[in-house]
């Protein structure tokens, strides 16, 4: 773990600690977490989709878990799609927090409030490069496809894409779709980094258990 101290339980069953347990034993404090998480733009419910909050209730849902479990391990990009209320954000902002655990930068940026950041006039490719948006390790992009985009969003997104595919710098797209069915809204340059090889597919299926929950 980054050549922190590592205990027997961490080793045994590292998947079932609670993330702010995992702090503790790690030398962390909860303090250091909440701060991490709000650098990362991790706010309110989404703090606590961990891993270990994941409810994998069908064999779809477990094969999300593990894959996206997986995902620090392998690199590269991923897209997680699957019908709203699949637990997409969820797992995108599980992504999110193991990153945080092992010392590697991470955001979460809902796709809304990203587009309505990058339209901005002072925003040029020059100012882009230097957001945290560009030179975090990992990016996740949460809900594409649900946004209606202009011309000028989408060329900003682009060079946005354009610059962390540069530095080899991960993106994790969450998204109602499959990357296919969003050709007509997105430009195949786009839909092309963000699928680059090796591109993980995690797909969660097509039940709303938010919509059980409530």
């Amino acid at each position: 773990m980054n050549g922190r101290h590592t205990t027997y339980w961490q080793e045994i069953w590292p998947i079932y600690l609670h993330p702010e347990c995992e702090a503790r034993l790690s030398g962390e404090t909860v303090r250091d977490m909440a701060e991490m998480m709000t650098s990362a733009d991790l706010y309110g419910d989404h703090r606590q989709h961990t891993f270990n909050t994941f409810r994998a209730t069908n064999q779809t849902l477990a094969r999300a878990l593990k894959k996206s479990m997986d995902y620090r391990k392998h690199g590269g990009n991923a897209w997680v799609y699957g019908k709203p209320g699949s637990g997409k954000t969820h797992l995108g902002c599980a992504i999110v927090r193991d990153y945080l655990q092992h010392d590697k930068s991470a955001v979460f940026a809902k796709i809304g409030p990203l587009l309505d950041a990058l339209r901005e006039d002072y925003m040029s490719r020059v100012v882009l490069k230097e957001t945290k948006w560009a030179k975090c390790e990992l990016l996740v992009l949460d809900d594409l496809g649900m946004e209606r985009t202009t011309d000028r969003m989408l060329e900003r997104l682009t060079m946005l894409i354009d610059e962390r595919a540069t530095h080899h710098r991960s993106v994790v797209t969450t998204s109602n779709c499959e990357p296919q069915e969003l050709h007509e809204q997105l430009s195949e340059r786009l839909l092309s980094r963000l699928t680059a090889e090796p591109c993980t597919l995690i797909y969660t299926g097509a039940e709303d258990w938010r919509a059980k929950r409530k």
